[in-house]
């Protein structure tokens, strides 16, 4: 419990130092960095199965003030070189004996996995997160296994999040 303490105070400090600065144009440009390199999307249909791999699209726009995220396509496209943290969520519901089979993937290279693929329970979900060091142009975005559905619905279960740290 100590360390996930120790861990969220540090993400907390790490995502406020940008407005210690010292001058106005270097608080100013952290702000707008972390406004364009965060966003935060859903799903609120089911999406698959389908016979192959397939880039998992968004319907729903938490957030999105840099307009790097293009819910049609799925793909968070970097603003600006850093770290980012990144979240997944996926969800499967009682109609839907495949679960959930995803993978982030950063410009076609698989980062993690989150899957909720041989319960026996009728609902249940997989998250997953990650601190990545990108860089400006990076394709960021989630990747359904083939045969495999991500469930979605009115409430929104199935969600992809990021922000720039610094």
């Amino acid at each position: 419990m100590h360390q996930i303490t120790t861990i969220c105070i540090l993400l907390i400090a790490i995502t406020i130092q940008p407005l210690w600065a010292d001058d106005a144009a270097t608080m100013d440009a952290a702000i707008k960095n972390k406004r364009e390199g965060t966003f935060s999307v859903a799903r609120d249909t089911d999406f698959g199965p389908f016979d192959e791999e397939k880039i998992m699209p968004f319907e729903v726009e938490f957030s999105n003030p840099g307009g790097s995220m293009d819910l049609n396509t799925g793909i968070f496209t970097v603003p600006h070189p850093g770290y980012y943290l990144v979240l997944m969520h996926v969800y499967k519901n009682h109609e839907n004996p495949n679960g959930p089979v995803v993978y982030l993937k950063v410009n076609d290279e698989t980062i993690l996995r989150a899957d909720e693929c041989c319960g026996e329970d009728l609902w249940d979900s997989a998250s997953n997160s990650v601190i990545l060091d990108l860089k400006k142009g990076d394709k960021v975005y989630l990747l359904l296994k083939r045969n495999r559905i991500a469930s979605g619905s009115n409430v929104r279960e199935t969600t992809f999040s990021g922000t720039f740290l610094f």
